[in-house]
């Protein structure tokens, strides 16, 4: 099934995909969905008003619960409230999808190293039952708004568009042109003729995006609270930002409103700089080439790993890489001197085609509790971070224990 999703797609089917599913990430398109990120932010607040005290709480395991409701309402068209629900079916699957243990992960090691041999023997990567599950919620969804002819802003809605009409249409010029940004390949690359978009293809590309977004943006927003945790200063400086832009939006978390938020923008991009979601980026070489200033000649076909973690936490290009900074991402030209060193979804033509979603739901989410609740330390607090070494993708051991304590804004 998720043989035939984006991620692990290649040749010309990847092409083909990659350029029909771009119009569905741009901005405009991920705008749309603020208010599902919103509301599922609002239904986090509630929870946590009625039940924060003095115990130290696991952000982590708080921020999985909102980047699943999240996921599920802007990608699968479910409102399940796993706040209010925990063991809701959808959230024990999802739970199922995305967990790693030792066989997970050597089946990730022959993924990266040795593709031939996955292929050849045909591995599953996840439970039948819990591919089943994920497949059979997506086509109850899509007949029911098929039988009722009601329609919905979110990605569901956007794939149904891609399977009845072999395109997503741009809403705009500046649509169109980050569209073919996104796809990143001319006419000519692609093929002729109607783009084949199964229920199969579809259902592949949600539990896709799915598994990618889960634990990803659980690990960033749980981190990112850690270190203003303990950078006070900071948090109190994003916690202003927010509390001016809400005031200015009639306290509604909106597209518009986080677009303000420069600040926390800075928070955002600099806890992707210091724990980007994958240790490394693997990629194949396309043809020969001879490494200047080397020796060193790669061969059409070989495997690459480029050392993320290690460039991104280099004193060589970000200098005390250990110290939490988000003012190095404050200049507006800063990721244009970071081009290649700078890669927390990748670079290339297969960089993460969904990191607008993902970097919108974590912004989204940080606003939202720093709105309503002062992060704190406490004796659990694990500073810094134990990262498990093997996991992938990146994430802490033993989750992010700190208090929380309800803010009194004006």
């Amino acid at each position: 099934m998720l043989a035939k999703s984006l991620f692990a797609l290649d040749g010309q089917r990847w092409r083909d995909m990659r350029s029909k599913l771009a119009p569905t990430f741009t901005t405009g398109k991920i705008k749309i969905m603020v208010p599902h990120m919103a509301e599922v932010g609002q239904n986090w607040l509630k929870f946590l008003s009625k039940n924060v005290s003095d115990e130290a709480v696991d952000l982590k395991e708080l921020a999985v619960t909102y980047t699943a409701d999240a996921i599920g309402s802007c990608v699968f068209g479910v409102n399940y409230n796993a706040f209010e629900n925990p063991n809701n079916t959808f959230m024990t699957m999802g739970r199922r999808l995305v967990g790693y243990d030792f066989k997970r992960g050597m089946k990730a090691i022959c993924v990266i190293f040795f593709p031939e041999v996955v292929k050849f023997f045909k591995f599953e990567w996840f439970d039948r039952s819990l591919v089943d599950f994920f497949c059979n919620l997506l086509k109850e969804m899509m007949d029911s708004r098929k039988k009722s002819g009601q329609t919905r802003k979110d990605f569901l809605q956007l794939m149904i568009e891609l399977k009845e009409k072999g395109s997503v249409a741009s809403d705009n010029a500046e649509d169109e042109k980050e569209s073919k940004e996104l796809g990143g390949f001319e006419d000519s690359q692609l093929s002729s003729g109607k783009f084949d978009f199964s229920d199969v293809d579809l259902y592949s590309q949600a539990i896709g995006f799915f598994v990618a977004g889960f634990e990803n943006s659980s690990t960033q927003i749980s981190l990112a609270c850690l270190e203003l945790a303990v950078e006070s200063e900071l948090q109190h400086r994003a916690q202003a930002e927010i509390d001016q832009v809400l005031k200015e939006h009639d306290g509604k978390l909106t597209a518009e409103a986080l677009k303000k938020m420069v600040y926390l923008e800075s928070i955002v991009q600099e806890t992707l700089r210091k724990y980007p979601p994958a240790g490394g980026l693997v990629r194949s070489c396309t043809k020969n080439y001879l490494i200047p200033g080397s020796n060193v000649r790669l061969e059409k076909g070989t495997t690459v790993m480029i050392p993320s973690y290690s460039l991104q936490n280099d004193p060589k290009y970000f200098p005390d890489p250990e110290r939490f900074d988000p003012e190095r991402f404050c200049n507006e030209d800063a990721h244009h001197k970071l081009q290649f060193l700078y890669t927390p979804f990748g670079d290339g033509p297969r960089h993460c085609i969904g990191m607008r979603f993902s970097h919108l739901l974590i912004k989204t989410g940080l606003a939202s509790i720093l709105s309503k609740f002062e992060i704190l330390p406490c004796k659990e607090t694990v500073y810094p971070p134990k990262i498990d070494p093997i996991r992938m993708p990146l994430s802490s051991v033993g989750g992010v224990q700190v208090k929380l304590q309800e803010r009194k804004v004006n």
